[in-house]
């Protein structure tokens, strides 16, 4: 901006009451004495005929004489009655003549003086103008470095703003995202939990039916072989009493076949006796034939004895007979009797070895009890995990919920605060425009005072003395000004590598915080209350700027009053000047006391600066303070973030503990599942087992009811009964074990579907995550650059 010259003015111009340089001329007509000069109008005396009584005229009206020599005749107290009087009047206003003209050399060797002070004065007037122009030039530089810097400032602001914007949106949406995916996972563990304690409850339950059904079945096979040991305790008895009777009948047939014996061995005798005799009338009915005299006698005897040997040999025949039938008997009934005791053996150890199975079988049903205790506390067990599970389940969607709410509460607070801020950051570009134009008009106005007093400094020596002071005072105002400019500008350059810096580390941060995406959860509430605290903190510095503000306003309001009293005082110079060649001595009591007022203004004008550097350090003080907490407070956001990071892993850790607690259910799953099918397998072995017992029961029955026709019926029809109730437990166990497979391929074919459904949730939760991701990411950068821009203002 150039100001326009000012038109000079030269001496030669006639301005004033006073004549003009070069007037006084020396005419050589004149007589040459000391120093005489053509004399003005007003310093010729009046002629004495314009008539003696008229007094001589006062030099205080018609002459400008010197304020110091007046005399007792200027004053006119001296009466013209005499001539002696006259003549000391004139020989007065003589002396009165010379000193005028004394001073009026002295004036003119002082005006000599003043004009070329005057010239020395334009000359410095020009250096000024031109050092004026240098410094409107530099002044121009630098609003243009200004407005670059604001330009920069803006940009830096935009930038700011931006990485403050994607800053919250990376991490609200992170949070977002973050909380939604634990959601998720929560949801689709919930739906896994629930499912699995379906299943779980399903298999329970139908392992409970299933063991149910197996003590049923157990129990069943126990009271059937109590029931088995009963009718084979009556069969051993009846075996018993039945051995006891055979023993019975086998003593009666060893005592038959003794008294037998004993009759064989007489008959025997007897037999021999009768041989003998037979033989003995054999050789007498050789003798007798021998001898034909007692022939009739001895033919008759023999006649009588031949029936009766033919009888003996009968008797002996049957009891040979008899004794070969009992002999057979007495072998039929030793081959029974072995027989009966290799029964009785037999019978004795299936007796021993179904009280073996008796016990192993209240052993297994033992078992299956303390088993199925052991499987109704793991369900227990595993329903108070469900319970727990439940319960945070239940205690994380009302974390969700409440944290949920607080981020929207906090958004439409932000929401708030960025036009609040905008408002403020409009009215404050308002305030700076109107403080422009008001600077402007007041550097017009300064240029047209400028002007006036280059008009008016021809008249006033003291005033171009006092201007020059002002210009020197100003030069060094502007001095300070472009040092603190300069300063401004290097700390604003200094405050731009720091941002830069700043902006640097925020982008390591932030891509810190993208490697760090799961571990910001509970840093949100310690992040949003320093967030908090810093908007307070924030609007403290903004009230205590605003109060400083309005310090510099007041303050500013004084200095325009203060120049506008300075101008008042130089408005009254000027009257002053106006009326100054009529009245020099109250020109230069005025002149006194507008230095008194330039002194005045000058020390308050002093004053004024030194509050104003008192209150750009006090500022720079705050800014400094500022810098201070704004670096204590991301270094306790960093501590924060430490900590997050802490609890992040703790948190991993716990996911951890669930994924141990989830593979340890599903190992018991598995092992209860590999102890099903133990069970299964033990259940199959006892069922074949219990087959081949039947088989060998029935066997052995069939083989002791072969034996024992009158009760073959009966443990026919009891293992007949045992058989149907043997052949429908095992279809029971077979449709169980269909059933229980069918169960089994069921879950495996809604675990696939549970897979395939989480695997398209997920895709479709990975989609909408993307988009919820990429919309926050664009509202948070957007809130980054303005929150940027605010901050830049609020420290520029």
């Amino acid at each position: 901006m150039s100001f326009s010259r000012a038109p000079l003015k030269r001496f030669n111009e006639h301005v004033g009451c006073a004549p003009p340089p070069g007037s006084y001329e020396i005419k050589p007509g004149d007589p040459k004495g000391a120093a005489s000069f053509d004399k003005s109008d007003r310093f010729r005396p009046l002629k004495a005929a314009a008539g003696a009584a008229m007094p001589p005229p006062s030099p205080s009206r018609n002459v400008l004489a010197s304020p110091v020599r007046r005399t007792m005749s200027v004053d006119g107290l001296v009466e013209g009655s005499s001539v002696k009087k006259e003549r000391n009047g004139m020989t007065m206003e003589r002396k009165q003549q010379k000193l005028l003209e004394k001073e009026i050399r002295s004036l003119v060797q002082q005006r000599g003086e003043q004009d070329r002070q005057l010239l020395a004065l334009e000359e410095e007037l020009k250096k000024v103008e031109a050092k004026l122009l240098a410094t409107v030039r530099e002044k121009t530089g630098l609003a243009a470095s200004v407005t670059t810097l604001e330009r920069q400032r803006t940009e830096l602001k935009k930038v700011n703003e931006f990485l403050k914007n994607k800053v919250s949106a990376d991490t609200t949406k992170k949070r977002i995202n973050s909380l939604t995916m634990e959601l998720m996972e929560a949801r689709n563990t919930l739906d896994v939990k629930n499912k699995e304690l379906s299943v779980l409850q399903i298999n329970t339950e139908g392992h409970l039916k299933a063991l149910e059904t197996d003590l049923q079945a157990a129990r069943a096979t126990v009271t059937a072989l109590k029931d088995r040991n009963k009718d084979l305790e009556d069969l051993h008895q009846v075996t018993k009493i039945h051995n006891e009777e055979l023993e019975n009948e086998n003593a009666k047939l060893h005592a038959m076949i003794r008294e037998l014996r004993e009759e064989i061995r007489v008959l025997q005798g007897y037999l021999d006796t009768a041989n003998d005799q037979i033989q003995d009338l054999r050789l007498k009915l050789q003798e007798k034939t021998q001898e034909n005299t007692v022939a009739g006698s001895q033919l008759e005897k023999v006649k009588h004895l031949k029936p009766q040997l033919e009888q003996h040999m009968t008797e002996l025949e049957t009891t040979q007979d008899v004794l070969r039938l009992k002999k057979e008997e007495a072998q039929k009934c030793q081959q029974e009797l072995q027989a009966s005791k290799d029964a009785l053996r037999n019978v004795e150890k299936r007796l021993e070895d179904q009280e073996l199975e008796l016990k192993s079988a209240q052993k297994s049903v033992s078992d299956m009890e303390e088993q199925m205790k052991l499987a109704n506390q793991e369900v227990h067990d595993s329903q108070a995990t469900v319970r727990q599970q439940e319960a945070e389940l239940a205690r994380l969607r009302e974390v969700l919920r409440r944290t949920e709410k607080e981020l929207d509460e906090r958004v439409a607070h932000l929401e708030q605060r960025c036009l609040f801020s905008e408002e403020e950051r409009s009215k404050t570009q308002e305030e700076g425009l109107r403080r422009v134009q008001e600077l402007k008009t007041e550097l017009n106005v300064l240029t047209e005072v400028k002007r006036d007093e280059k008009k008016k400094h021809i008249q006033l020596q003291q005033e171009n003395a006092a201007l020059t002071e002002e210009l020197t005072k100003e030069k060094a105002l502007v001095d300070s000004l472009s040092v603190l400019v300069e300063q401004e500008r290097e700390e604003s350059e200094e405050r731009f590598r720091q941002l830069k810096e700043e902006t640097e580390e925020v982008l390591g941060e932030l891509a810190l915080l993208e490697e760090q995406e799961q571990r910001r959860q509970e840093m949100a509430e310690k992040s949003q209350e320093t967030l908090q605290r810093l908007q307070e903190e924030n609007s403290e510095l903004e009230r205590r700027l605003s109060d400083t503000r309005a310090l510099m306003e007041s303050k500013s309001n004084d200095v325009a009053a203060l120049e506008e009293e300075h101008l008042a005082a130089k408005r009254e110079l000027q009257e002053a000047q106006t009326n100054s060649l009529s009245k020099m001595g109250e020109i230069v009591t005025e002149l006194e006391s507008a230095k008194e007022a330039l002194k005045g203004a000058e020390e308050r004008q002093r004053e004024l600066e030194e509050e104003v550097e008192r209150v750009t350090q006090q500022m720079k003080e705050e800014m400094d303070k500022v810098i201070k907490q704004k670096e204590e407070e991301i270094q306790r956001v960093k501590e924060g973030l430490e900590e997050h990071e802490e609890r992040q892993l703790a948190e991993a850790k716990a996911r951890e503990e669930n994924a141990r607690l989830l593979l340890e259910v599903q190992t018991h799953l598995a092992q209860k599942d590999e102890k099903m099918k133990t069970m299964e397998m033990n259940h199959a072995g006892l069922i074949s087992q219990l087959q081949q017992e039947l088989q060998m029961q029935t066997k052995e029955k069939e083989d002791a009811l072969g034996e024992l026709e009158e009760q073959r019926s009966q443990s026919v029809a009891q293992l007949q009964n045992e058989k149907e109730k043997v052949q429908k437990l095992l279809k029971e166990v077979s449709l169980e074990k269909e059933e229980m497979m069918e169960q089994l391929q069921q879950e495996r074919e809604q675990r696939v579907k549970i897979q395939t459904a989480r695997q398209e949730e997920r895709g479709a939760w990975e989609v909408e995550r993307k988009d919820h991701q990429q919309t926050n990411n664009r509202s948070t950068r957007e809130k980054l650059s303005k929150f940027r821009d605010r901050t830049l203002e609020e420290t520029i």
